[in-house]
């Protein structure tokens, strides 16, 4: 909003800057309950309630950091080490008793390891906006947050969950469904003859969907752990990469097989010139063998 009128607590003018409002959020749960506002308000149908069964694919694991007035890009440090959007610098030069910082009471300066939250669960709905059946998926948690392995808990039923089927169980959407074929008898120039049908195929709409799911906040360390594994295999790879590229360097090959090499990525051509070595070798040793009498 521009050339926005900013007053304090006693309606005393600051004065007029260009402002941008939104949401942040200041901290969050160690359980993440989020609706996903699978029904609705049909006015066009009289006001009757109607389900929304279109497909919608939520994330196994989530950093919220970015949500976050910490996390914010153009986030910066304000009075008293609060992380916001500090006011202008024009501001700078009031009285500060007279401009109350209270918007940043509950901010802490965390970083993005203390907003990583995984999926542990979700409650199913499977039919329409005025009948259907409740149950959840949920996973096993441990000392350090999920498992990995999931149950299905459907009234008095309760087995294991492969969560591979999130997609088809729990995303909604449309599905093909494929028809069975069949034999019939076909007239062929006055003869019955035996012949397969193929199946139709058709579309149609899932009712079973996920309405609510529920996310764990994953333990600092745990992340921290996560992100140095990452870093590794980051540097590995790296080391991986500038070996093969001096392997490279100090091997001489034919022309056309260096524009076959270069084609691949560096460990690739690494690999297919120590094999390539190997392979001479073991040809020139089974020469020998077969000159000896």
């Amino acid at each position: 909003m521009p050339n926005k009128k900013w007053t304090d607590d006693d309606e005393n003018l600051i004065g007029n800057f260009d402002t941008m409002m939104r949401p942040s959020l200041r901290n969050l749960p160690p359980h993440l309950f989020i609706s996903l506002s699978r029904y609705k308000t049909d006015w066009a149908s009289g006001g009757q309630t109607v389900k929304i069964n279109s497909f919608l694919e939520f994330p196994q694991r989530i950093n919220f950091f970015k949500y976050t007035m910490q996390g914010r890009p153009d986030a910066v440090v304000g009075r008293g080490d609060t992380h916001r959007m500090q006011t202008p610098e024009e501001a700078d030069d009031l009285d500060p008793s007279k401009i109350a910082d209270t918007c940043n009471e509950f901010a802490e300066p965390c970083g993005p390891e203390e907003y990583e939250y995984e999926l542990v669960g979700m409650v199913i709905h499977t039919g329409g906006a005025n009948s259907g059946h409740y149950f959840s998926y949920i996973q096993e948690r441990g000392p350090e947050g999920g498992t990995g392995r999931w149950m299905e808990f459907n009234d008095a039923y309760v087995s294991t969950w492969d969560a591979r089927r999130m997609r088809e169980d729990c995303f909604g959407g449309d599905e093909v469904i494929h028809s069975q074929g069949f034999y019939e008898n076909v007239n062929v120039n006055g003869k019955f003859v035996r012949q397969f049908r193929e199946g139709t195929a058709y579309k149609r709409t899932r009712y079973q969907n996920a309405f609510l799911v529920v996310y764990d906040k994953v333990p600092a360390e745990r992340y921290e752990r996560e992100q140095a594994a990452k870093r590794g295999s980051s540097d590995s790879s790296s080391a991986t990469a500038e070996a093969a590229g001096k392997a490279e360097s100090s091997t001489s090959a034919e022309p056309k097989t260096d524009l076959l090499l270069s084609a691949l990525t560096p460990q690739e051509q690494f690999i297919r010139r120590v094999r390539a070595q190997q392979s001479q070798k073991s040809s020139s040793l089974q020469m020998s063998r077969a000159v000896v009498p």
